[in-house]
C-alpha cells in the first residue's frame, strides 16, 4: 500500500497519507485512471441483458 501511494504522489504531485482511507481511495481512483479502467463495471451493466 505504500509502495501504491508513493507511486500515485509521482504520478499526481500530492503527497497521500497512509493513514486516511480516504487518500487510500483517492490513490486507487488516480491508478485506475491512468491504467485506463475507470468505469468499467458501469460501462459493462450498461450492455448487459437483464430479465
Amino acid at each position: 500500500m505504500e509502495r501504491l501511494l508513493a507511486d500515485t504522489t509521482k504520478i499526481s504531485e500530492v503527497k497521500y497519507d497512509i493513514k486516511s482511507l480516504n487518500d487510500v481511495y483517492q490513490t486507487i481512483h488516480v491508478i485506475q485512471g491512468e491504467l485506463g479502467i475507470t468505469g468499467t463495471t458501469a460501462k459493462e451493466a450498461s450492455s448487459t441483458i437483464s430479465g
